[in-house]
């Protein structure tokens, strides 16, 4: 996914994602900025509505060449960088 990055947000920012999937759908998601440059943001998810991890997990599954990892990357998942 592309968006936009802003190099002056600040490490440890709390802020939303939207990704809205259609007028009706979207997903929103608590985050922390890990990183930012003038090309990409690293964003740590907190914590987001059951619906929206739903449509975020299918978004990934369907848009992966190896949809299995999805699965095993949830079984297993990511602690927040200190």
């Amino acid at each position: 996914m592309k968006c936009t990055s802003d190099p002056a947000l600040k490490h440890d920012t709390p802020c939303e994602v939207t990704i809205v999937l259609s007028p009706e759908i979207s997903i929103k998601i608590n985050g922390t900025l890990l990183r930012t440059t003038e090309e990409s943001t690293a964003i740590y998810f907190a914590n987001m509505k059951e619906e929206s991890f739903y449509h975020l997990k299918s978004l990934l599954q369907y848009n992966t060449n190896e949809p299995e990892t999805i699965e095993d990357e949830l079984a297993n998942p990511a602690k927040k960088p200190s």
